[in-house]
């Protein structure tokens, strides 16, 4: 099962990010099979990070939160709070396009 997670960052958490940055990194390369696409959400256009998006393919949700709550970034407090969201498959039989509104 696909499930979008949205991950908010602890308030001054800028240094705690890239202090463990490395490490999360390579977090998800070691697990590009349940985590399929992962990045940094902005706060603004000045590209000051506020959390993180990542799609993962996991059995159940509390799979999925695993996965979560074991990367270096949750690990070292630079998250402070999660959301799980199952992926809504298309409706149309032929759509080739998952799409997901946040």
């Amino acid at each position: 099962m696909l499930f979008i997670v949205r991950f908010e960052d602890r308030p001054q958490a800028m240094a705690l990010r890239r202090q463990h940055q490395p490490a999360q990194e390579a977090y998800i390369a070691a697990r590009r099979d349940t985590i399929r696409a992962s990045g940094p959400l902005h706060r603004d256009d000045l590209g000051r990070e506020s959390g993180g998006l990542w799609y993962v393919d996991a059995p159940d949700r509390r799979s999925a939160e695993a996965v979560c709550h074991a990367s270096p970034y949750w690990q070292a407090g630079v998250h402070n709070r999660l959301t799980v969201m199952p992926q809504q498959t298309p409706a149309h039989p032929y759509a080739n396009v998952r799409v997901t509104c946040l």
